[in-house]
């Protein structure tokens, strides 16, 4: 179940890099096109609420909209919605993790990943503060996130 959220003009949103300060993601909502960028490259702009990650060449992440949470992988774009949807983690024995998004009961949307070697690197860096998936996972029962990703 895609969401569009039609602009008049394909302007890009500006998300931040969840893992790296330096990088942004410029994405355009219509067409699901990427582009990462280095903040240098882009100047001053006011950035969408939302953080992405990297991982094995795809862009994946979430974004504020004005019908609530939209996470996206490249130009795939799914609405998070209280009782419809439901993340999953998962771990392997080989160190990496899977992600799961259900939608109505349908798994749309697989992430598997490598589990960050940052965790307790300094005191700041737990389990949920260096794994996008493990904070948005833990995030999907609050109240506070939906309000927070829907644009008013």
């Amino acid at each position: 179940m895609a969401i569009e959220e039609k602009r008049s003009i394909e302007e890009p949103i500006y998300i931040r890099n969840h893992d790296e300060y330096k990088f942004v993601c410029r994405y355009f909502i219509n067409s699901g096109k990427t582009e990462e960028k280095l903040r240098e490259e882009i100047g001053t702009v006011t950035f969408n609420k939302g953080y992405y990650v990297k991982n094995k060449g795809d862009i994946i992440g979430i974004f504020s909209s004005k019908n609530g949470p939209v996470i996206f992988k490249n130009n795939e774009q799914y609405l998070i919605e209280p009782g419809k949807t439901k993340m999953e983690l998962s771990e392997s024995m080989n160190g990496t993790s899977v992600f799961r998004l259900i939608i109505n009961g349908l798994e749309v949307l697989t992430v598997t990943y490598e589990k960050s070697k940052f965790v307790n690197f300094d005191v700041w860096s737990d389990d949920e503060m260096v794994d996008f998936y493990l904070w948005l996972t833990n995030q999907q029962n609050e109240q506070k996130f939906y309000n927070f990703y829907t644009d008013r």
